[in-house]
């Protein structure tokens, strides 16, 4: 008898179908539904074995024989998609020049991957009508760059200006080419060599109508909120392949929610898809509203009908790195290796057709960033210096408060990027707007703080927060103690979501006169202005008076200290261990916060060691409480907590008008724009017959929303809002 095991599925990869997609398998992962797709995934497998179905049976297995006949491509393969519809072509990329096209891609990104590897410019080119993007071992900077004052951030963590011994390929769209929704289709060739990692995905981007100042030299924060997965943002990996797998199987999934606790993925890398003569395998992905599906030579092998499906514009990244997540080693005799893309072909159905799609005026692209030394124009909205100025001449009426005299472009700050908001209670149809009292509608805030740079704030307390996506505040010795001979680790992680530096003084010595606090106010804010250089400056501090020192200046000379270098007084200390004895204890004020719908916090020294030290196991045990109720409390940073509850106070919300199909909101806010930066959760009516709504801020939008009896969440900054129902 013949026994045939064929690889390639007998039916598509179908994902399961959820309005809300919710996490039923409780690690925030989907597989396939039962009978699609293909099972089997191991790269390492080297052996297949036969065996009886009954063990007093025996058989002779007279030949293994494998197959490989190259694929067939159909005469409409690279000429239109594989659905009918009026469609038209947007994007031609086919490489038949002598470079590539620098017009529609940029070859400069930022290393968050392997860091042994670094992009060169010289390692992405174009040969016999293909793009190359290729792998070799040649030491080299990231982005040819060796000067760090022009590095881009976020590339690598340290040193990074150092050089890297292995020289990779990259390429991407992003701020010269988006396009929301339409038929993209690639014909690459994969390498063999162990250990790469070639990969063309799709990611969002928002643009700078909605984010003006999303460049990375000019704001950091900013441009991850552009391309953030949250909200109606998703990455989405059109070929990712390891290449020790071989050059037909490759992984085709999605990721949204960002990387950390709340990550949410579907997909397989057991797509099995046969080249054809020339080693090229032609792949294609459909993209509509809350569909996804991709084809292979043609034929349709992944699929996935949800509204979760990404809504945003996006750009296309081509990348061939080292390293991989399940991979052999390198082998450096094995290299040069080359990632070869014959085209890449994007048409769009014409009624879905929008201002997003095609080439942009190099909004953003990285080849023409902005910054200190760096050529091109800064790109913001004109209007961003008139909203300040106005803003902070209302403040200082209304409080007499010495506004700011900064005009330093105002970003987001460090609040985690929100997950999707949970659908709101039951409300009264055609309720007043408002501004929820925290975050998301949660019921209450919560803080916890870390004095005096203790070893075991690196050692234990950031991989704690870490593992359960909280955020800290610390409040370091700069000048004294364990800092500074671990200031190169605390540099490698003051830019990290879990951490926030807070003021604490610079020396812990005290303050004898207002001479005195003057210096120690002024040393600290310059070491925390140079650990985070990517954050705008000025910016509003926690400040956290040392204990145990002489303390002899009076209250109005704090005051005016604290106003002048934009401080902001913490809450009187509560320790760990010294009011607060057990985790049970701990658990009570989280619980109590909820109760009042305040802000409540906790504060520690060591946690595992060094002074006035908690348990490792305190400091967890309080983290799985609190995330054991995120649908209550927003566990978030001293100065974030404090930004809400005055922007929330300081705001009024107002209908302007409605009809059936439209609802025209304001949003104004007297607190400084320039301070005062987190957006704001907000809850309208809108018509009972709406199911989805799609929101447009001043100058940002739209993004969409879903609507629950009759109301909906949405974030905003001040300014003009505009609701609309959408059509499913």
């Amino acid at each position: 008898a013949d026994i045939r095991i064929p690889f390639a599925a007998a039916r598509p990869w179908t994902a399961p179908t959820d309005a809300a997609q919710v996490d039923v398998l409780g690690n925030g992962k989907w597989d396939r539904l039962p009978g699609t797709g293909t099972a089997f995934r191991a790269h390492k497998a080297r052996v297949l074995e036969a065996l009886p179905g009954d063990a007093a049976q025996s058989f002779e297995i007279v030949a293994f024989r494998g197959e490989d006949p190259p694929a067939v491509r159909p005469a409409w393969l690279g000429k239109r998609p594989p659905v009918p519809g009026d469609w038209a072509p947007t994007l031609r990329a086919e490489f038949d020049g002598d470079a590539l096209d620098l017009s529609t891609f940029s070859v400069r990104w930022f290393n968050w991957w392997d860091k042994r590897q670094h992009d060169s410019a010289d390692n992405v080119f174009l040969r016999d009508g293909k793009l190359v993007l290729r792998v070799e071992k040649k030491t080299g900077f990231h982005n040819d760059e060796p000067d760090p004052a022009r590095a881009m951030p976020g590339t690598i963590t340290k040193d990074r200006s150092l050089e890297t011994p292995y020289a990779v390929g990259w390429a991407d769209t992003f701020g010269k080419w988006t396009q929301r929704y339409g038929y993209f289709e690639a014909r690459l060739k994969l390498p063999t060599a162990p250990n790469l990692w070639p990969a063309l995905w799709l990611c969002p981007d928002r643009g700078l109508a909605r984010h003006p100042r999303g460049l990375p030299a000019l704001d950091w924060n900013q441009f991850k909120l552009r391309t953030s997965t949250f909200g109606t943002g998703m990455e989405i990996d059109w070929v990712e392949a390891q290449s020790s797998w071989g050059p037909h199987r490759f992984n085709t999934s999605c990721h949204w929610d960002g990387y950390g606790k709340e990550h949410k993925a579907l997909g397989t890398n057991a797509n099995y898809i046969p080249a054809d003569a020339d080693g090229f395998i032609t792949v294609g992905m459909l993209w509509l509203p809350g569909h996804l599906s991709f084809w292979g030579n043609g034929e349709k092998f992944w699929q996935w009908e949800s509204p979760r499906v990404m809504s945003e514009p996006a750009f296309l990244e081509l990348q061939h790195q080292i390293g991989g997540w399940d991979n052999d080693p390198i082998d450096d005799a094995l290299l040069p290796a080359d990632l070869e893309i014959d085209y890449i072909r994007v048409w769009q159905r014409r009624d879905l057709a929008s201002d997003d799609d095609g080439p942009k005026p190099n909004e953003g692209g990285l080849d023409g960033r902005v910054g200190p030394g760096l050529p091109g124009p800064a790109r913001e909205d004109p209007r961003d210096d008139a909203v300040r100025e106005a803003h902070r001449r209302v403040e200082a009426a209304a409080t007499g408060a010495v506004p700011s005299a900064s005009s330093t472009p105002a970003a987001p700050a460090r609040i985690n990027v929100p997950s999707p908001i949970p659908p709101p209670p039951v409300a009264v149809e055609g309720a007043a707007p408002r501004v929820l009292r925290w975050h998301d509608g949660r019921k209450a805030a919560f803080c916890l703080s870390f004095d005096d740079g203790c070893n075991s704030h690196l050692d234990h307390v950031v991989p704690l927060l870490r593992r359960y996506g909280a955020v800290g505040t610390f409040y370091p010795i700069f000048e004294r103690g364990h800092f500074p001979w671990r200031r190169k680790e605390w540099e490698a992680c003051a830019t990290d979501p879990a951490v926030v530096l807070g003021n604490h003084t610079f020396r812990h010595v005290g303050a004898e006169d207002a001479a005195q606090l003057e210096t120690e106010l002024q040393g600290a804010q310059e070491t925390i202005r140079a650990l985070t250089p990517d954050a705008p400056w000025p910016r509003l501090v926690s400040f956290g008076q040392p204990g145990g020192v002489p303390w002899k200046v009076s209250n109005e000379e704090v005051a005016e200290a604290l106003k002048r270098h934009h401080l902001v007084d913490r809450a009187p200390f509560w320790g760990a261990g010294i009011h607060v004895k057990t985790v049970a204890d701990a658990e009570k004020l989280v619980d109590e916060a909820i109760a009042k719908g305040s802000v409540g916090h906790l504060d520690f020294h060591g946690v595992g060691g060094d002074w006035l030290s908690v348990p490792t196991d305190f400091l967890e045990g309080l983290l799985r409480h609190i995330a054991g109720l995120r649908d209550e409390v927003w566990q978030t940073s001293a100065i974030d907590a404090h930004k809400y509850a005055v922007e929330r106070d300081a705001a009024a919300l107002e209908t302007l008008s409605a009809t059936p199909s439209r609802v025209a909101l304001r949003l104004s806010c007297a607190a400084d724009p320039a301070l005062y930066d987190l957006p704001l959760t907000v809850e309208a009516a809108v018509p009972a017959a709406w199911t989805r709504c799609s929101v447009r801020a001043e100058g940002r939008g739209p993004v969409e929303a879903p609507v629950v009896q009759g109301r909906v969440r949405f974030y905003a900054h001040p300014g003009a809002i505009e609701l609309a129902s959408v059509a499913r």
